[in-house]
């Protein structure tokens, strides 16, 4: 019915478009008058826009729930239609079972040519892995280039993961002078979908499938963490390897030196008080290391000049998580994101010197706290974050300190969560 009724809407328009214009030619001297190009240039994005949102909801569908690829007939390139049929198969045979699945999508960009309608939207994926009461999700940039008329069909697709990214780079297809050639040349066509089946077949036999699907969340909570939104950061290249280094050389050590000995002469370790741990006030001297200001506000802000003189965000997981993220005065800021692992670099979430807060065991308490050194490279197009980070010599744990370890090797996202610390400012 809904098929239907848009082809029909589609015909009268095209109808009412050709007896507007035919008027219109008649009275303006073959001009079409703005407010009537506007109508039809919003109809014709309208068109294009529920065409794309549908395409993409079958997409994810086909791949997670196994189903048909009958919405793939809209394609008009042969090649594509090869390519996404294949990638699609090759997920779908790698996609761990989920349920409770909700796409949402909005549109971010819209360009018109006189031969297509090009179009970049958000889409947000979330979902529950069978058997788990845990949300998890990702977040895609898609890039869909339709035909441009009231029957379009979808002449390219570029959809930033791992498979897209890894074959044909940051492609643009936004840019007014794209012409949709990438899919003409047969030979580039049947070699893509050749190594697609490659990799399934050589690359990725006996290995953990969850670490090549998709660029996955660590137990995304919604209500807490945005779905890999992005984040303006000032902090400049030179504070964030400095925060890297000091992590790197003090993280394993039993005194670890101050990280600004004008401002903490010298360092504490908190492990030395009876069920206490050090890891947030090794993030904090992390912070100090990079060029981080006091916020001098008392009980609520971030600082430490005695252990009679300091305020919680110092050494308290939660109260640094409150402070760094809702501060708008000196000191450190942050945007809370999501963790996403085996992503390609363009869909981390996080960067070098970026904080990870873990919740050990998920049972809704973040209780630690790691820094970013460095990325591991899974393969061609997947990567996962590298932390650093110390409970204490003092802590009692067999495991007390962090040095430059593979996130997942740590703390497997089967039994921890996390959400990342990205820093925007130091103050």
């Amino acid at each position: 019915m809904k098929n239907l009724l848009k082809s029909t809407v589609s015909m009268v328009m095209a109808v009412v478009m050709s007896v507007t214009l035919s008027t219109a030619a008649e009275t303006v001297g073959n001009r079409t008058p703005l407010s009537i190009k506007q109508n039809i240039e919003d109809a014709l994005l309208s068109n294009s826009f529920d065409m794309a949102d549908s395409f993409v909801r079958d997409y994810y569908m086909a791949i997670y729930n196994k189903g048909d690829y009958d919405f793939l007939s809209s394609i008009k390139s042969s090649n594509l239609l090869d390519y996404l049929s294949t990638k699609i198969e090759w997920l779908s045979s790698i996609s761990a079972d989920k349920e409770n699945i909700n796409i949402s999508t909005e549109l971010l960009e819209q360009e018109i040519t006189q031969s297509s309608i090009n179009l970049c939207l958000d889409v947000q994926v979330s979902f529950n892995y069978v058997g788990s009461t845990t949300k998890s999700g990702l977040e895609r940039c898609v890039q869909i280039v339709l035909s441009n008329d009231y029957n379009p069909q979808i002449l390219d697709v570029f959809i930033n993961d791992n498979v897209d990214d890894y074959f044909r780079g940051d492609a643009d297809l936004m840019s007014a002078t794209y012409d949709c050639s990438y899919w003409s040349d047969d030979t580039l066509s049947l070699a893509i979908v050749s190594d697609i089946s490659n990799i399934s077949e050589a690359e990725y036999t006996n290995t953990d499938m969850s670490k090549v699907s998709f660029c996955e969340t660590s137990a995304l909570d919604k209500s807490d963490i945005e779905l890999v939104a992005s984040a303006s950061s000032a902090i400049t290249t030179t504070q964030r390897n400095r925060i890297v280094n000091y992590a790197l050389a003090n993280c394993d050590v039993d005194s670890p030196a101050s990280g600004n000995s004008t401002l903490v002469s010298k360092y504490y370790d908190f492990s030395q008080i009876a069920g206490n741990y050090d890891c947030t006030n090794f993030t904090s001297h992390c912070l100090l290391a990079g060029g981080a200001k006091f916020n001098e506000t008392k009980n609520t802000g971030w600082y430490y000049k005695s252990m009679s003189d300091r305020t919680p965000a110092w050494s308290s997981v939660k109260s640094f998580h409150d402070f760094i993220s809702n501060n708008s005065g000196s000191g450190p800021q942050a945007k809370i994101k999501s963790f996403t692992i085996y992503c390609p670099m363009s869909q981390m979430s996080c960067e070098l010197g970026d904080i990870v807060q873990i919740d050990k065991g998920i049972d809704g308490v973040y209780d630690h706290n790691v820094v970013v050194t460095d990325f591991y490279k899974y393969n061609n197009y997947s990567y996962i974050a590298m932390v650093s980070g110390r409970s204490g010599s003092s802590s009692g744990l067999s495991h007390w300190k962090d040095n430059n370890e593979v996130y997942d090797e740590v703390y497997p996202i089967s039994t921890n969560r996390a959400r990342v610390i990205h820093l925007t400012t130091l103050g």
